[in-house]
């Protein structure tokens, strides 16, 4: 069986606003493609749900996210026209769920109303969709394929011959540049006979019979040229089945990199997680017919050389993906900082958000640690590309943007009272983020030689500790002269805090946590207050939402986590805490019970999927190690969920996990050996992972009992802290 066969691309799409099993869609496309292809079962910004029966055509779909507008989309369907001869507009119809195939390598569906089977198979720029018109010769008329658009601009020319199609296109956010079309050519297999056009839909007619219509296509943000480029490059010549076999080999190559042994209901459940990590983010630059490549920028819609990523919220990804792609895709990971330093080239600025457009959207700028990460664990070595790295992180450390889409909110409260005051919404998530980013900034600096800055930095990534509230124990806002909120719960959610409360977001510098211990009085006064946000009964309070959001709703769901809100990610990071204060029994009695309770192929996440966060969550921590901190190049240790792994590295070498003994009711490890030496730390290093050897976990049914001290945790800002 191939690993491609274990996914589920349904996997997280049972979501509704409410509450969210991963909020995502069932993706056809090739890894890394910039055409996604999604069914459409109905209107709006959620156009997937799998209870529905109404099918409304396949999508081509750059969205990222069901909180955010699609862009340059259109769909595609067939439908017959019954009426002599005339246009007729394509009904609203149903299809057959059960015998739908919806895959990472393309998309079947059979229409109920007109007998009509609809494929997608996806290239890189866009595919082949074919209309098997053969089980509808019950009806008489005309074969039609449709495509309609939800929204905007859309301009449509046919060739003399009647067999290709030029569309141009702009729709979704208002921020897209003017300039900023697609453009798609269709060859077809057979002339078509006429056709219709409307404001948001055009119909494609051919004669009558039951043969099927075929659709080649590709689209570009460049021009037709390109677009057409782009079309014999990687669709003229090919057929359905073709395309769909090369999907599948580079789908395998990636899915292959990690090796796992386990039951067939993990396996299914790790590899769905696999798929999710080779979507996001979105590649907007091309390959040109001169070797070169290039994109069309979204802001201002001129061309430029150069590579160039969208769709992704980098305060989702920082945390799991990128530190993913450290180890098995470092290529990408190097391409991918490439493509966030041409939107600094640009404006001047590093984004926190791409959907098309750099967007308002996450507090922090996450890119510092995505590229400190990248910096110290060798991915990115050439100086003169750090120093630029370096120069772009400084402006929006010390300078407050043009735009709210870039840079930090609130910077000049930081570097002049030390904090985000609560004249900003999220003031303490935005004082973490910014003492967090600073620490990676210092760290790069530090590769460079300029001590001064790193120091400089290093010493303002304590600023956090200004917020710390001795009497409660909390991270809380101030405003600029100090005074906190007097009506302040610790089940607060909203305010001064994103998309969770004090009770998860204290937990946040992840650069110095025996810092914030020796703030609650030592380690020990730490482990209570974990061991309680465990405990603690999932409650919370409306503070700066007025309504209640999903993210609580999906913690209320799963009370044995008590206030641990793993369906998001400012608690991703909370059970590896006990590893880092030296309690690994405690860390892999919470990472195995969550990797079996809150994920499932067949059921979904926990929480919003974000463009791979969460499924990297799940990856790391079957395997039994995490990345609390970027910037450091450790990954703390719990217990793997997998009886054996091999992560296949650059350069030829292999990671063996091991789990001796292994069963689901051992969820603790005597001993961890790595390379046949016994491991005394609570973490191991990137450089020693990917050396390549065997991680040998040793599992018992019951806690070992060993406690780490200092010299044996992971790296903290403070590591002289009371016990």
């Amino acid at each position: 069986m191939k690993y491609i066969d274990y996914v589920n691309t349904k996997m997280g799409t049972n979501s509704t606003v409410e509450f969210s099993s991963g909020a995502t869609l069932p993706i056809a496309a090739v890894p890394f493609g910039t055409a996604h292809f999604s069914p459409e079962t109905r209107k709006g910004l959620r156009f997937f749900h799998p209870d529905d029966v109404t099918f409304l055509g396949i999508r081509l779909t750059h969205q990222f996210s069901p909180w955010l507008k699609d862009y340059n989309t259109f769909t595609l369907s067939a439908y017959i026209s019954e009426s002599g001869g005339n246009y007729q507009k394509h009904k609203r119809t149903t299809y057959r769920r059960r015998s739908a195939r919806l895959t990472p390598t393309g998309i079947c569906a059979y229409l109920n109303l007109y007998g009509i089977d609809l494929s997608v198979v996806p290239t890189p720029h866009g595919g082949i969709f074919t209309a098997d018109f053969a089980s509808s010769g019950f009806m008489s008329g005309k074969r039609a394929i449709s495509l309609s658009v939800p929204s905007g601009h859309m301009e449509l020319s046919v060739s003399d011959d009647g067999k290709r199609l030029y569309l141009k296109l702009r729709n979704g956010t208002s921020r897209l540049s003017e300039k900023f079309f697609m453009y798609t050519v269709f060859e077809l297999d057979a002339p078509c006979a006429y056709v219709e056009s409307g404001e948001l839909s055009v119909s494609v007619v051919f004669g009558e019979g039951c043969g099927a219509v075929v659709a080649r296509f590709a689209s570009s943000m460049i021009g037709f040229e390109q677009a057409e480029f782009l079309l014999e490059r990687e669709v003229w010549g090919r057929s359905a089945d073709e395309l769909r076999g090369e999907c599948a080999d580079a789908w395998e190559k990636e899915l292959s990199k990690i090796e796992i042994d386990a039951d067939e209901a993990r396996m299914r459940t790790f590899y769905s997680c696999m798929y999710r990590c080779f979507l996001f983010p979105r590649p907007l630059h091309e390959p040109c017919p001169d070797g070169k490549t290039r994109y069309r920028y979204p802001e201002n819609g001129e061309v430029y050389e150069g590579v160039l990523y969208t769709d992704m919220a980098l305060w989702d990804g920082y945390r799991t993906l990128f530190p993913l792609w450290s180890v098995i895709a470092p290529d990408r990971y190097a391409e991918i900082c490439d493509g966030l330093m041409s939107y600094y080239r640009h404006s001047g600025y590093l984004p926190r958000c791409m959907a098309g457009v750099p967007i308002n959207c996450m507090p922090g700028t996450s890119v510092d640690n995505i590229f400190a990460d990248g910096a110290v664990k060798g991915i990115i070595t050439d100086r003169q590309r750090l120093s630029e790295m370096l120069t772009a992180l400084c402006r929006h450390a010390k300078e407050a943007s043009f735009s709210s889409a870039y840079g930090r909110d609130g910077i000049e409260d930081f570097n002049s009272i030390g904090y985000v005051s609560t004249a900003y919404c999220e003031s303490v998530n935005k004082t973490i983020d910014y003492s967090y980013g600073n620490f990676c900034i210092s760290k790069i600096a530090e590769l460079l030689g300029n001590d001064a800055l790193a120091e400089d930095m290093r010493e303002s990534s304590k600023n956090y500790r200004r917020l710390f509230d001795a009497e409660t124990g909390y991270l809380r806002g101030r405003d600029r002269e100090g005074n906190m909120r007097i009506d302040f719960s610790k089940y607060d959610w909203g305010g001064e805090y994103t998309e969770a409360g004090p009770m998860q977001t204290s937990f946040g510098a992840c650069h110095d946590i025996l810092g914030y211990a020796e703030l609650l009085g030592g380690k020990e006064q730490l482990h209570e207050r974990l061991c309680a946000l465990f405990a603690e009964p999932p409650f919370y309070r409306l503070c700066g939402y007025s309504d209640e959001i999903h993210e609580m709703t999906e913690m209320a769901e799963h009370p044995e986590f008590g206030q641990c809100a793993l369906s998001n990610q400012p608690s991703f990071h909370i059970p590896y805490l006990f590893s880092c204060i030296g309690d690994r029994d405690s860390a892999a009695f919470w990472v195995r019970r969550a990797v079996r309770e809150l994920f499932s192929y067949d059921g979904g996440f926990p929480g919003d999927e974000d463009t791979g966060s969460t499924s990297a969550w799940y990856i790391f921590s079957a395997l039994g190690f995490y990345p609390v901190c970027q910037g450091t190049g450790e990954y703390v240790l719990a217990s793997p969920s997998v009886r054996s792994a091999r992560l296949h590295l650059s350069r030829g070498k292999v990671l063996t996990v091991r789990a001796e003994g292994y069963a689901e009711d051992r969820l603790y490890c005597k001993e961890i050996h790595f390379c046949g030496e016994r491991i005394e730390k609570t973490s191991v290093d990137h450089c020693d992972i990917m050396s390549g050897g065997e991680l040998c976990f040793y599992m018992s049914d019951a806690p070992s009992g060993q406690k780490h001290g200092d010299g044996q945790l992971p790296f903290s800002l403070d590591k002289t802290v009371t016990v």
